[in-house]
């Protein structure tokens, strides 16, 4: 188990890091079709 955990840390951080980057990208793109659509109707 304490073998285990430096191995297991900067994986899990990595993982944080791309779900928050993947996040982000959604959130730009929801944006962006948002914007779209919202002069689309204008």
């Amino acid at each position: 188990m304490v073998i285990e955990l430096p191995r297991l840390n900067p994986k899990k951080k990595m993982f944080q890091g791309i779900s928050y980057g993947f996040k982000s990208l959604v959130i730009s793109i929801f944006k962006v079709i948002v914007l779209q659509v919202f002069f689309a109707y204008l």
